[in-house]
């Protein structure tokens, strides 16, 4: 299945998504270090066809094994500015430009807690077609 998008600019919110994920990783990974414990990361992409509602699109989910967002924060995470990296590491720009993106496609950026990995999940839907 093909989509009509601006290649470069949905590659900036995949890339965004994976450095999310990495940076997770990284995190859980040094935290596991201090206290002498093996941390092996994962991050899972994954492509399917997925409707939503009677619109047929891609789905595109970025998936870690790293911390999962807490649930509280699930509505804060896209919001520009806001960050759960320590002060001076982060903007709170990436997932606010990235849903920016996402709309101006007419598609959808969602969070969840991924079930088989522990992590998070972030979903990426794009239409087939953009319906504006």
């Amino acid at each position: 299945v093909e989509i009509t998008c601006y290649r470069s600019r949905i590659g900036q919110v995949i890339t965004n998504l994976i450095t999310n994920a990495a940076d997770a990783l990284t995190e859980k990974n040094s935290r596991g270090k201090q206290n002498n414990e093996a941390f092996d990361g994962k991050i899972v992409i994954a492509t399917s066809c997925s409707k939503r509602g009677e619109i047929p699109g891609i789905l595109v989910s970025v998936s870690d094994n790293g911390d999962s967002v807490p649930q509280e924060l699930h509505d804060q995470i896209f919001e520009e500015f806001f960050t759960t990296k320590p002060a001076g590491e982060g903007t709170g720009l990436g997932l606010a430009m990235c849903v920016k993106i996402v709309k101006d496609h007419s598609g959808m950026l969602s969070i969840s807690d991924d079930e088989s990995l522990g992590g998070a999940r972030f979903e990426l839907w794009l239409p087939v077609e953009a319906h504006k």
